[in-house]
């Protein structure tokens, strides 16, 4: 059994459901990973919108800082 992801919204459709400017989701889509789809992936599902609303910690930041390491080197 498949579940229901639709409809499917475009981001100015997407952030108005969600009750944001579209500048604020399009700054929010690429903070968090938000799965898009169709062929251009620039729709997205409801049913991920709605998830996304309801826990946004659910969806994992994609920039999060990687700690570094320090080189070291011989003089």
């Amino acid at each position: 059994m498949t579940s229901c992801l639709g409809p499917f919204y475009d981001l100015k459709h997407a952030a108005k459901y969600c009750g944001y400017s579209t500048s604020y989701f399009a700054k929010l889509i690429k903070k968090k990973s938000i799965k898009r789809y169709g062929p251009s992936q620039s729709r997205f599902a409801r049913a991920d919108l709605d998830r996304l609303m309801a826990n946004p910690e659910s969806f994992s930041s994609s920039l999060e800082i990687k700690p570094r390491t320090p080189i070291e080197l011989e003089v």
